[in-house]
């Protein structure tokens, strides 16, 4: 990503050559220069060390401005008026994107989205980009600089560390703003945060629940007739063993008991047949009254 400090130097850059490409006029360049000296004192008093550069470099150019004001030519004379332009122009420049940088930097420090941060994260960017800022502010106004080329380092050195302490800030941003997606979720995600529901997920696709009837298939809870068997008694499932007393079938096991067990549907069993036993002794054959019977 592209600094926005380095999009402001580009801008600043581009709008001095736009500005050296129109054709000169006395008396377009003599607006230009009452603007170029207000801000050049503007400047002197927001960069007190650098005050003794700009005013040099101010009086250079109001000689330059004052000569070729003089100038018969009226095309000669716009000309040279636009060079004593440039030469305050240059300085100029690098004050206001200085001066940008730090305004912007202080603003950024301000965004919500670092607020963020856990205080592990953020305080200790937050330091040292403070320190940086000191450090040029101090720079720029303690001291003094009396040579403009010498002011035009300082300036390009400040620049410099203010881009590199944007960048940190830019960094801490970028973080705040994943760890911000991070707990709202990416959308088209399954189970994350934002995403509508899917119709029919919320236990599977619709209708396999359970396909219909398969709970149990009609009629084999039992075979018709069979309640009279008595459970837990040894023996073949859904058989009569040789008491007469069947187990209960497994659930969904179909019966297979004799025909001759099974009456017909909705009847009761037969009555079970008593088993056989030993025929009684035979009667005593009766005697004559009043005699004994006869002995077997």
């Amino acid at each position: 990503m592209r600094s926005p400090f380095l999009h402001t130097t580009v801008c600043i850059l581009s709008l001095a050559l736009s500005v050296a490409a129109c054709k000169p006029s006395e008396e377009g360049e003599t607006r230009t220069w009452d603007q170029n000296r207000l801000h050049m004192q503007e400047f002197a008093g927001k960069f007190p060390a650098l005050k003794a550069a700009l005013d040099a470099r101010l009086a250079e150019a109001q000689g330059a401005f004052d000569a070729g004001k003089a100038t018969g030519d009226a095309e000669q004379r716009a000309t040279k008026m636009r060079a004593a332009n440039d030469m305050v122009r240059t300085v100029l420049a690098r004050c206001q994107e200085v001066d940008k940088k730090l305004r912007d930097l202080e603003l950024a420090k301000t965004d919500i989205n670092l607020q963020r941060l856990p205080a592990y994260t953020l305080l200790p960017v937050m330091a040292l980009v403070d320190m940086q800022v000191r450090e040029v502010r101090a720079g720029l106004s303690t001291g003094s600089v009396g040579n403009p080329g010498e002011a035009m380092g300082k300036l390009q050195d400040a620049s410099t560390r203010l881009t590199a302490a944007m960048m940190q800030v830019d960094q801490l941003k970028g973080q705040a703003l994943q760890q911000q997606r991070a707990m709202q979720g990416q959308p088209g995600q399954p189970g994350q945060v934002g995403q509508p529901p899917v119709a029919g997920q919320m236990g599977g696709a619709p209708g396999q629940m359970g396909a219909p009837g398969q709970m149990g298939a009609p009629g084999q809870m039992g075979a018709p007739g069979q309640m009279g068997a008595l459970p837990g008694q040894p023996g073949a499932p859904g058989t009569l063993p040789p008491s007469g007393i069947a187990l209960p079938l497994p659930m969904g096991m179909a019966p297979t008991m004799p025909a001759a067990a099974v009456g017909m549907a909705g009847q009761a069993p037969p009555p079970a047949m008593a088993p056989p036993s030993a025929a009684p002794p035979p009667a005593p054959s009766a005697g004559a009254p009043g005699q004994p019977p006869k002995p077997f």
